[in-house]
């Protein structure tokens, strides 16, 4: 687990790290630090997701590239998560970045857990392009570095 950079913010405390033409508004920055957040806790209840919400991991391996809609989402993800060995219970900031479109940002952070069979602490970063209308995630496209994640879940 690397240690923490003064650069780092907490998901609650998320704040855009370079200056747009057209920045997004206060309320989409209030809400992706809200929804940022949410992915510590063990559950995947989607209250964040509009309905018809577009989910996308361009370079997924092994797994779907795309779901469309909460439920399908909620589906997939809620047994996915609890399959999974080891439970997250960090999630670091880095940046968030404003966009020409007030309704989109992007967001560099880092998901950390326990493995649950031997207590080692792992990380992986990522990158996620959201868009959020309403209150609500309506697109969300995750970057991941697959090799990571699978070497972060392998016990040593």
């Amino acid at each position: 687990m690397p240690e923490d950079r003064a650069d780092r913010h907490p998901a609650s405390a998320a704040t855009c790290s370079v200056e747009a033409a057209a920045p997004c508004s206060a309320k989409t920055r209030a809400a992706t630090s809200r929804i940022l957040a949410r992915l510590r806790t063990a559950s995947v209840r989607g209250d964040y997701l509009a309905e018809d919400v577009v989910i996308e991991w361009p370079f997924a391996a092994g797994g779907p590239r795309r779901v469309e809609g909460r439920a399908a989402f909620v589906a997939m993800a809620g047994p996915g998560r609890a399959a999974l060995p080891f439970r997250f219970d960090e999630l670091t900031v880095d940046a968030v970045h404003e966009t020409a479109d007030p309704e989109v940002i992007v967001a560099e952070y880092r998901l950390g857990g326990t493995i649950k069979a031997t207590g080692e602490r792992r990380s992986s970063a990522l990158i996620s392009v959201i868009r959020v209308r309403d209150d609500r995630v309506t697109h969300w496209r995750e970057y991941q570095d697959t090799l990571a994640i699978a070497q972060a879940m392998t016990p040593s």
